[in-house]
């Protein structure tokens, strides 16, 4: 989420981890905005034989919209 808000204020947190009984999660939190207005967060989960660029890609889409939506 980070390259998607080029401004000084956001900040970004990612994590990354290999879940129990086969699963990955990739996580990613967000404050945007003027004032620090907005928090996000996005949670995936899926299968681990799928790459962890899998999940990478669908929190950055999923990012992508949001910030549209929120239009900033």
């Amino acid at each position: 989420m980070a390259g998607l808000d080029p401004r000084p204020q956001a900040a970004v947190k990612q994590g990354w981890m290999c879940g129990s009984a086969g699963i990955r999660n990739v996580h990613s939190t967000a404050v945007l905005g003027p004032d620090n207005r907005y928090v996000t967060v996005i949670l995936t989960s899926y299968d681990e034989s799928r790459p962890y660029s899998y999940g990478q890609e669908t929190a950055t889409e999923v990012a992508r919209l949001m910030l549209s939506e929120l239009a900033l």
